[in-house]
């Protein structure tokens, strides 16, 4: 059994090219502890955005097409370990929302949008995962999970969030902690 598997194996990998496509996408990843402070009013976070798309020569003006941006205490109030409101929440969804828009759907020739892929919140951990709205369709498998680690473990002043899901073919993840 062995020797036929291996030769399975060979065979497959001699062909690969026939049945394997390789394309590069590109990822925006970041993170940002609020240390509890209100939303700034109109206030973008671009510059932020820019200098991470445009940091090397080579993939300068790169438009990515995942974005995922996580936040830290964003509420550390007494409340927000009792009542669930998430007008905070909506606050830093709307600032990069409007930070997207303005980064690379307006003014763009190629018509590019981004969808919300999912968000998750832990008291005041919140990750935002967007896809652009091309690729919505081989974003499968989509969940999302909290764990929260504070006081006895149970409490979500301290924890991770995390959102998963398969892009075409391949699995991610990304987890925001504090």
């Amino acid at each position: 059994m062995s020797n036929s598997s291996n030769r399975l194996e060979l065979r497959l990998k001699e062909r690969e090219d026939e049945y394997t496509r390789y394309e590069q996408f590109y990822v925006l990843v970041g993170t940002f502890n609020v240390n509890n402070k209100s939303t700034p009013p109109n206030i973008l976070l671009e510059q932020w955005f820019s200098q991470a798309t445009e940091n090397r020569e080579s993939e300068k003006n790169k438009i990515p097409d995942i974005i995922a941006v996580g936040f830290q205490e964003i509420d550390t109030s007494g409340g927000a370990y009792i009542y669930d409101d998430k007008k905070k929440e909506d606050d830093w969804e709307r600032i990069v929302r409007k930070t997207i828009a303005a980064c690379y759907e307006e003014n763009n020739t190629e018509n590019i949008q981004f969808t919300l892929l999912n968000r998750i919140k832990l008291v005041g951990i919140l990750l935002f995962v967007y896809v652009r709205s091309t690729h919505l369709a081989k974003c499968t498998l989509v969940s999302n999970s909290t764990v929260p680690t504070g006081f006895m473990g149970i409490a979500g002043n301290k924890g991770g969030v995390g959102v998963r899901f398969r892009f075409y073919e391949t699995d991610i993840c990304f987890v925001n902690s504090h």
